[in-house]
């Protein structure tokens, strides 16, 4: 209680500090969420792909 004016700066910057905090935790969770679902489709692409690959092969032989 001696420095209010600084107890008063700190809570602000505190308040920045969780606001910047969450936004890039919030930023970093979309990212993975997205990067999930990117893998998640890829991967389905790829195994249409190989069994597509499979199919002709075969059907050639």
């Amino acid at each position: 209680m001696i420095y209010p004016a600084c107890k008063g700066s700190l809570k602000i910057g505190d308040y920045k500090m969780a606001v910047r905090n969450n936004l890039v935790t919030n930023l970093w969770q979309r990212v993975q969420q997205d990067s999930v679902a990117w893998g998640s489709l890829a991967l389905w692409i790829s195994g249409l792909v190989v069994l597509l690959v499979m199919l002709a092969m075969f059907s050639n032989a």
